[in-house]
């Protein structure tokens, strides 16, 4: 069965198909929950959210609206997007993950000891930039560069026009930059 079926079967009552979609998803949509809030253990919590989220809300999955996938990721960005809201709302800080972890790495094994350091440095750095950006752009930024989905699928699951997605990705990587920028020039100030 593809996605979409597992998912409007779920929507029947089919725990099986549940099963088979959790199976299938749960670990995408923890990275991608981790990637988007950074907040350790509360990572779990809202992944069980998000499944939960989608037993319940599958009946109203309708497949000529768009992709299974999608749907699910949306439900997991709104999960996330409320539990930020809810936790600045409260005053206080979101914990930052800088993770170095990014698939589209080579393989540190194979690598000169020295390169993996200089990137780990890198991926460290470009992390922390990007948890410095505001909720929609670095959420724009994430989806499409770490998490690797299209346009069109992020403005369905963000719920936005894709001019506003390319605009968004547009000025988080300017954001970005400035600040790695900003950033290394300091590090030259406090080095010279």
């Amino acid at each position: 069965m593809d996605d979409e079926q597992l998912l409007s079967e779920t929507g029947r009552g089919d725990k099986a198909a549940f099963m088979e979609l959790f199976r299938k998803y749960s670990s995408p949509l923890m990275g991608f929950i981790s990637r988007l809030s950074g907040v350790g253990n509360e990572v779990e919590e809202q992944l069980q959210e998000t499944m939960l989220r989608i037993w319940t809300k599958s009946p109203l999955f309708d497949p000529s609206k768009g992709k299974a996938r999608s749907w699910m990721y949306r439900i997991a960005g709104r999960v996330v997007i409320n539990w930020m809201k809810a936790k600045n709302a409260r005053g206080r800080n979101l914990e930052v993950k800088a993770s170095t972890e990014i698939e589209e790495h080579p393989d540190p094994d194979r690598m000169p000891p020295d390169e993996v350091v200089i990137r780990g440095e890198e991926v460290r750095h470009m992390m922390a930039a990007l948890t410095k950006l505001p909720d929609d752009l670095r959420i724009a930024l994430i989806m499409r560069h770490v998490e690797g989905l299209g346009i069109a699928e992020i403005a369905e699951i963000i719920e936005v026009p894709e001019g506003t997605v390319k605009s968004r990705i547009f000025n988080g990587l300017k954001k970005i930059r400035e600040l790695l920028v900003k950033e290394d020039e300091n590090a030259r100030k406090y080095f010279l």
